[in-house]
């Protein structure tokens, strides 16, 4: 299992494997090909069930206002 919480952080999961996600205390169960998108400061607790392969981004997100 694993914990944690990105304060300043958006992230992206694209998931290989099936596991149960819990998102600021809501469940959630995913399979393969299933994302997440979660905002930054959402605690996140994975459950995996075997290998847990996946690609994801962590990303900052710019300031309102205009664009540049």
């Amino acid at each position: 299992m694993d914990e944690l919480e990105l304060p300043d952080l958006w992230q992206f999961h694209l998931y290989d494997h099936e596991a149960d996600l819990s998102l600021g205390g809501v469940e959630h169960a995913f399979r393969t090909g299933s994302v997440s998108l979660v905002p930054p400061g959402t605690p996140v607790r994975y459950r995996y069930r075997g290998r847990s392969e996946h690609l994801y981004v962590h990303l900052r997100l710019g300031a309102a206002g205009e664009p540049p």
